[in-house]
């Protein structure tokens, strides 16, 4: 059984440029690296927290991997007051922590995100549960396989999916592998989680009113990495208004 202090996992965060705080935070698979030149644009104008998530990078693992255990690390991490961009699941987790804590986070930029990434009888703009079902099982015989398997997904699609598969590999290479059980935890989360819930559309509602969504012809899973200039450009719009 996990103990009481699971949520207290001692996470690695760098820090670079000054301004308003805002926090990146990266999806399944990679750690914080592969915002690497991303965070260096953005703090040109913010004070960037690159935050490896547990069990990733130089971050301790924790336990359960929920949602719920992972916005609390982050939480505990991060200055009273910042701007939260994320990535994938990590866009999931910005959700979620803003839902949980409105007094911390301030506005969020949600990059390739969904609230449920699982297809429903209600919701069928997303990927069929046994996708994930077979990652699951082929992660327990080959992580690494899985995780080059996933990187090539992430790019394809893309305008410069050579170019992005090699900044994924790159930051793949840059830091250590994953923690197994958080590679196991953030599938689940993946596969389970369901954020149209009716407490998360009025917090949405009431606090992001001026939402708006910013596509990026040509880009795929990752267009921070395809599209660098013009992700910039929509985050900078969505926190100056």
């Amino acid at each position: 059984m996990p103990g009481p202090d699971s949520s207290r996992a001692a996470l690695h965060v760098a820090t670079l440029g000054s301004g308003a705080d805002l926090v990146l935070l990266h999806g399944w698979g990679l750690g914080s690296a592969v915002f690497a030149s991303f965070g260096r644009t953005l703090a040109r104008r913010f004070r960037v927290h690159l935050v490896d998530l547990p069990g990733y990078g130089a971050s301790d693992h924790c336990e359960p991997y929920t949602l719920d255990v992972l916005v609390q690390c982050v939480a505990r991490a991060t200055p009273p007051r910042v701007y939260v961009v994320g990535w994938s699941l990590g866009a999931q987790l910005a959700l979620a922590w803003a839902r949980s804590a409105r007094a911390q986070v301030a506005r969020l930029g949600l990059i390739a995100a969904t609230p449920c990434f699982t297809r429903r009888a209600d919701w069928g703009c997303a990927t069929g549960t046994g996708v994930f079902d077979a990652f699951a099982r082929d992660l327990a015989r080959d992580p690494q396989a899985v995780r080059e398997r996933f990187l090539g997904l992430q790019a394809h699609g893309a305008e410069r999916a050579r170019a992005v598969l090699r900044a994924l590999r790159a930051a793949a290479a840059h830091e250590p592998p994953p923690h197994p059980e958080a590679l196991a935890g953030g599938l689940a989360i993946l596969r389970e989680q369901d954020l149209r819930a009716a407490a998360a559309g009025e917090w949405l509602a009431a606090n992001l009113p001026h939402a708006h969504a910013a596509p990026i012809a040509g880009a795929g899973h990752a267009p921070f990495l395809s599209h660098p200039d013009e992700t910039v450009q929509a985050l900078a719009r969505c926190f100056d208004d």
